[in-house]
Parts: structure tokens; C-alpha cells; sequence
């Protein structure tokens, strides 16, 4: 769904100008309590499904009672997903999620105000996007992340999480608060000014094949080059006590 405001220039008295067609945000939040998938329109406010970069998208606007799942089976187009419900949900199947800006040049996000939430499907970044998680929040990427040379910051105190080989496409995490971790490995590069890397549950550790830029706690984190630092990158982990 796509609507359209034309935009009216008045001179005096002489008749309306048309300047240009301004595509409206459209808002979509998830209706169910249960588990069901992304192409159902009745699943959707508005009679979805969200597929446009003028689209939003919010899991958590009806109380969940138990975990839900919602199986996407194409590849979409939103400008942002909120996750905002105590109780999780996991996007998965086998389509993707493209985050794209909208036509007025508002970059994409990803938000997770509450709770411990998943994507279990691909992720692509079409432009740089800011992925938001609150304090005591969890946002796990368990298949391919590819940021395609884009720059994924990480903000608010929660945890992203990593936890596959899924970052690839060139590209920049910048781990700008809170914690960034997982068991997955990194294709590009990693700046964190002010975040804390973390590699997950042992034995798992978090792999950078890039460029770790700021590495903070050097005390507890060791570098081991691989190869050229030019050509194969770093590998980042850190030191268990």
C-alpha cells in the first residue's frame, strides 16, 4: 500500500502550482496473538503486507501470551522493524529483509525496546542503519547479515548479537554503545567508540576478518593477526578469565 500527497506551491492569486508527489510513511503492526506469516494481509493493521521502503513495522503492539514466529517466504522492503513485546518474536524463513531508506532520504532502523527478539532469516542493508536496543533488550541475528558495504551502528545499552558467519558484503559494525557479541564472524570492519565487544558463551568467540578499529579493554582483548594485516585483517576475541 502506497499513498501519495501532492504538495501545493499558492502565487498570489494565480492558480495552485503542483510541485511534486511525497510518498506517505505507512505504519504496520503485527495483529495476532500467534504464530503466521508475513505475506497475510489480515495479519497486518491496514491490510498489509509491509513491502516498500515508505512501510514501518512493529511486533509487539498486540500482548503476546506465549512466543510467535513469523515466517517470511519472500524478500521485503521496509524502512524500519520494532520489536517492542516482553515476549519474543522470531522473523525467520526462507525470504529476507531489505532495510532501505524511504524516498525522502530518512535512514532505516531496526528497534528493540523490550525483550529478547531474532531474525532466523537474511538481513540486507540497502543503506547505513542504526539498530537501537534498549537497556536489558536483545536483538539476535542468526542468518546472513549483509551489510553491502553500509554502515550498521549499534546504539542503546542492550545487546546485538551475532551468531553465524552473516556479516559479509564489505561494510562497517560500528558498535557505538551498549554490548555487541555472538559466535559469528565479521566480513568487514568493526569500530567500537564507546560499545563493548563480547564474544558469547564459550567456546565461541566473535571473528573479525576486517579491520578492528577502536578494540576497547585492551587488557582483555587479544589481537591475533592472520596472515598480512593489509590482506586476511585481524581476528578479534576475547581473553576468557
Amino acid at each position: 500500500m502506497r499513498l501519495w500527497v501532492a504538495r501545493v506551491k499558492w502565487q498570489g492569486a494565480s492558480p495552485p502550482v503542483l510541485w511534486h508527489r511525497t510518498a506517505c510513511a505507512v505504519h504496520f503492526s503485527w495483529i495476532p496473538d500467534a504464530s503466521g506469516r508475513w505475506n497475510v494481509a489480515g495479519n497486518w493493521t491496514l491490510g498489509g503486507p509491509p513491502n516498500s521502503r515508505e512501510h514501518t513495522v512493529t511486533f509487539g503492539d498486540v500482548p503476546l501470551s506465549a512466543p510467535r514466529g513469523v515466517v517470511n517466504e519472500q524478500d521485503v522492503t521496509v524502512k524500519s522493524v520494532t520489536f517492542d513485546s516482553p515476549v519474543t518474536y522470531t522473523v525467520g524463513g526462507p525470504g529476507s529483509v531489505n532495510l532501505k531508506a524511504d524516498s525522502a532520504g530518512t535512514l532505516p532502523t531496526i528497534n528493540t525496546t523490550q525483550g529478547v527478539h531474532e531474525f532466523q532469516l537474511r538481513v540486507n542493508l540497502n543503506d547505513n542503519t542504526t539498530a537501537n536496543i534498549a537497556t536489558g533488550a536483545t536483538l539476535e541475528f542468526n542468518n546472513r547479515l549483509n551489510l553491502n558495504s553500509n554502515i550498521l551502528t549499534k546504539t542503546g545499552e542492550g545487546t546485538i548479537a551475532i551468531n553465524n558467519n552473516i556479516l559479509i558484503g564489505g561494510g562497517t559494525l560500528n558498535c557505538g554503545q551498549g554490548i555487541c557479541s555472538g559466535t559469528g564472524t565479521i566480513s568487514g570492519d568493526v569500530n567500537t567508540d564507546g560499545g563493548t565487544i563480547s564474544p558469547g558463551n564459550s567456546p565461541g568467540a566473535l571473528t573479525v576478518n576486517g579491520n578492528p578499529g577502536q578494540v576497547p579493554e585492551p587488557s582483555t582483548i587479544l589481537l591475533l593477526a592472520v596472515g598480512s594485516l593489509g590482506t586476511m585483517g585481524l581476528l578479534c576475541r576475547r581473553k576468557f578469565n
